[in-house]
Parts: C-alpha cells; structure tokens; sequence
C-alpha cells in the first residue's frame, strides 16, 4: 500500500508540474508560510541563496518567482541545462526560471552563482544529499535520530558571497493544494560546517 500510494503521489505531483511548466500557475493553489522573509529581499534587489531537499515539488519554486518577480537559477547535475531553458522559455517566454549545469569539475558555477546573486536573483539547490564518490565536503549531522553526510557546499558559498541563506520546500498538502515554506537559516555568529 505505501508504494502504491509513493508511485500515487509521484504521479500527480508530475502532472502538477506539467501544469506550472505550461504556464498555468494560477491553477495550482499555493499556501505562503515565511514569505515574509523574501518581500525585504525584493524590495532592496537583493539576491539569496535557497536551500531545498528532495521532499515536495522544488518546481513549485516557480510559483515564488512568479508571486515576487524573482528570477531563479536551479543547479543541477545535468548536461541538458540548455536544452531544459529552451523548453522553459518555449512553454512560457515570461518565465524566471533557469537551470544552471554544475560540473564538478569546473569553477565555472561560481562565477554563475556570484553574478545571479550580484544581479538581486535567487540561487537555488538541493542540498540533502551528494551523489556516491563524490569529492564534496560533507558534514555528518543526526537527521531523524540518525547519522547522515551532507553537503557543506552551500553554506560556504552564502558564507563567501555574503548573501542571505534560506531553506525552501514546497509540500503537497491533502486538500490538493501546496505549502510554500521559506525560512532563514542565518543567524548572527553561524558557524560554518567543518
């Protein structure tokens, strides 16, 4: 039964997807929790760096965007990032969404990432986990009462660019509609992971 319903979920959340890629935004119902934390940074053209993990539908980032004018720049492990943006832009021109392709093996990315944040735009990643044999700085945390590594990437880079870092999931909830959930993860005196 818990796979069915996984596969279930899974399902709509595509179809969900489809919806927002085809422009159709306003027919996806989406609550706003911490939005609070994002007018200030439209308001002085500030950029910011947002964390999500792989819970919830990180599309429905879109919905933020389109909400307060915010351009976002998804990276991803991909090759096909050009090729994913002409699909975006074909689906809807007016679209504040892009993906930018991370490569390990580059420094390319954070030229990228500093100039999105330099020009006021959302930076966003999922930062819950790192592929298998990567060379990445990992820090293990308790997760749900057990050890796990994540990444520390991300917060080295907030920490270096001096700009703000925010975690962003957005959840399906049981009535059909979404939780946009933004919060801040600085703090005065943060500590960076080791």
């Amino acid at each position: 039964r818990e796979v069915l319903t996984h596969f279930s979920e899974f399902g709509i959340n595509l179809v969900d997807r489809m919806i927002v890629w085809a422009g159709g935004i306003d027919q996806v119902k989406v609550h706003y929790d911490g939005d609070e934390h994002l007018r200030p940074l439209v308001r002085d053209g500030r950029g910011a760096m947002l964390l999500g993990a792989h819970l919830g539908s990180f599309d429905m980032l879109r919905a933020l965007a389109t909400k307060y004018g915010f351009v976002v720049n998804v990276i991803m492990f991909t090759q096909q990032a050009r090729n994913i943006n002409a699909f975006f832009a074909a689906l809807d021109p007016s679209s504040n969404l892009r993906v930018i392709h991370l490569d390990p093996d580059s420094v390319r990315v954070a030229f990228e990432i500093r100039a999105c944040i330099a020009r006021g735009e959302l930076v966003a990643i999922l930062s819950d986990r790192i592929d298998p044999g990567s060379r990445a700085r990992r820090r293990e945390v308790s997760f749900l009462g057990h050890p796990t590594r994540l990444p520390v990437a991300p917060f080295l880079i907030a920490e270096t660019l001096g700009c703000p870092l925010l975690v962003a999931l957005c959840l399906r909830t049981p009535d059909s509609s979404y939780q946009a959930i933004v919060r801040p993860l600085d703090r005065p005196g943060r500590r960076l992971p080791s």
